[in-house]
């Protein structure tokens, strides 16, 4: 049976097929060295509360997905750790298959992204065009 690995560049339930499991690891060691306080891990696990059905573990995340079988699809990330974690997963012998991932807004190209208003400066009206 298929794995649905949600991680944290997908918490969206859009490209979840609901006849099979879905499983998020809250990994220990990256969520260490990556500096993750715990309002984030808060918020990241009431998302995933609200989703309802799906089955949280806590270690390593290549070791519990190897553990849980294969195959294993996921959405693709930029995430430089989560791109080390597809490749050690197929060098692993774990069948991967990585979805594109949801292009939330279309926002044109060379947009200033260093700051969060900025960002939305330029994607509000897109998202939203009826708001004044």
């Amino acid at each position: 049976m298929t794995i649905q690995w949600m991680h944290f560049d997908a918490l969206n339930a859009d490209w979840l097929d609901p006849a099979a499991p879905v499983a998020y690891i809250f990994d220990d060691a990256h969520l260490n060295s990556a500096g993750w306080g715990l309002k984030r891990i808060l918020f990241v696990y009431e998302t995933l509360l609200e989703l309802s059905r799906v089955d949280l573990y806590r270690g390593s995340t290549v070791e519990i997905l190897a553990a849980l079988g294969s195959p294993v699809i996921s959405v693709d990330s930029p995430d430089p750790w989560l791109r080390q974690q597809f490749e050690v997963l197929r060098s692993r012998g774990v069948e991967l298959q990585i979805l594109p991932a949801p292009v939330f807004v279309e926002l044109p190209p060379r947009t200033d992204l260093r700051r969060f208003a900025r960002y939305w400066k330029k994607a509000e009206p897109l998202l939203f065009p009826d708001r004044p």
